[in-house]
């Protein structure tokens, strides 16, 4: 199987919309097994750990009329960051933080790869099985926003919840 057909979902899911979540998933499955300890993801597609954003995902569906659709998965994470980079970050008014303080080596980046795809082609697999549920609850569990007060200001206002 090529990698473009084990990407391909012959007919759009149900619950396709949260295809981004599963995916979450994935990566912090992947980054587990190498190593590393409480990675959470921030809706929909930011990978976060206590001190800052070490990661985003970022996910594009492709397809024909009448014929099947390709899953584009792209990942950049934050394998180590310096203080001076760090520091640069911050005066953008963001906080920047690295897989290397979560555990993870980022000497091996192959592996890492490898650990990344490895998820995305079960996941995706299953989503086009069996939709969300089989990423339910790992998706709450990892929810970094669960259960905390938001605000979303927009165009129409802003809304609270």
């Amino acid at each position: 199987v090529s990698l473009a057909d084990a990407l391909r979902l012959l007919s759009l899911p149900r619950e396709l919309g949260a295809l981004s979540l599963a995916v979450g998933v994935c990566t912090l499955r992947a980054l587990a097994a190498r190593g590393a300890r409480g990675l959470q993801l921030k809706w929909p597609n930011d990978v976060v750990t206590q001190t800052g954003k070490a990661g985003g995902i970022l996910i594009d569906l492709r397809a024909e009329s009448g014929g099947p659709a390709h899953v584009v998965i792209g990942v950049g994470l934050n394998l180590r960051l310096d203080a001076a980079l760090r520091d640069a970050v911050a005066q953008t008014g963001n906080v920047a933080a690295d897989l290397a303080t979560a555990g993870v080596a980022p000497a091996d980046r192959n592996a890492i790869a490898a650990a990344l795809l490895g998820e995305y082609l079960r996941g995706v697999a299953s989503f086009a099985r069996e939709g969300f549920a089989p990423f339910a609850a790992e998706w709450r569990t990892a929810d970094a926003l669960r259960d905390r007060p938001v605000r979303v200001a927009g165009a129409a206002g802003t809304q609270s919840g």
